[in-house]
């Protein structure tokens, strides 16, 4: 398995299967040969993207990297191993995923507010998971956040999901 570390300045790290780009940051890729791995972020933000989205990693947290499939969605290191299964099952899904079923709601009920990166990953990457319990519960985590509206998200407006 391979490993890299990116430090301060503006660059890019090209591998199989994604590309990263990072501004003034500190992060850990570790990687098999075709492109497997995880990207672990020490301070600041990547955005990080392959041929099926891009996502935004900050300070503290980490996302699964597929060569062959959408990236994982960015987890808290500090997220429980409850909030991880559920949050891996609702991934397999690809967006697939019953609204009010048991893989959201053991997401809620496993979720903390340091696990918000990943709710408001969810609800940009699939906005049809806002028209259920999800998007009320992000929302009751992020009480000092900006107004989002449910409809904007809901048609992809994924800029409503923006600071």
């Amino acid at each position: 398995m391979g490993a890299g570390v990116g430090a301060a300045g503006q660059f890019g790290v090209g591998m199989p299967g994604a590309e990263v780009y990072g501004l003034d940051c500190e992060f850990e890729i570790e990687s098999d040969a075709v492109g497997n791995g995880s990207l672990t972020m020490r301070s600041g933000w990547v955005q990080i993207e392959n041929r099926w989205h891009e996502v935004l990693v900050p300070q503290g947290a980490t996302v699964r990297l597929h060569a062959a499939a959408p990236l994982g969605t960015p987890r808290d290191l500090g997220a429980s191993a409850a909030f991880l299964v559920a949050l891996d099952a609702i991934d397999a899904c690809r967006g697939d995923v019953d609204l009010r079923g048991a893989d959201v709601r053991r997401l809620i009920a496993a979720s903390r507010r340091e696990d918000a990166i990943s709710l408001l990953s969810l609800l940009q990457r699939h906005p049809r998971l806002a028209e259920g319990p999800l998007f009320e519960h992000t929302a009751r985590l992020l009480p000092a956040a900006p107004t989002v509206d449910r409809a904007e998200v809901i048609v992809e407006r994924t800029h409503a999901l923006a600071p």
